[in-house]
């Protein structure tokens, strides 16, 4: 593997493994405005909304043992991880999707 490409799956590594909880959410009709303020509202649950491309994402996610992504990496995809607060988060997506 390139040096960048595992950088990259390393960074996303971090973001699976610091928390309990990930969310997808399909990015493909959102603005940049409108994700500044979704990254706002996540802020407030202390969750983090991060655009990843679907084959760093499933790399990261089979090196900790997320099996079974392929069928959810379809388009832009997005991770929300982190917070304390998963239905809290859950609620502001639902919310703001």
């Amino acid at each position: 593997m390139q040096a960048e490409k595992k950088y990259l799956v390393d960074e996303v590594g971090g973001y699976l493994a610091k928390s309990d909880y990930v969310f997808l959410a399909d990015y493909t009709r959102i603005t940049v405005a409108e994700t500044e303020l979704l990254r706002a509202e996540l802020a407030k649950e202390g969750a983090e909304f991060h655009v990843i491309k679907n084959s760093i994402l499933k790399l990261a996610a089979e090196e900790r043992g997320y099996p079974g992504l392929d069928e959810y990496l379809k388009g832009q995809t997005a991770i929300i991880v982190g917070g304390n607060n998963a239905p809290g988060v859950a609620k502001a997506l639902e919310k703001f999707f």
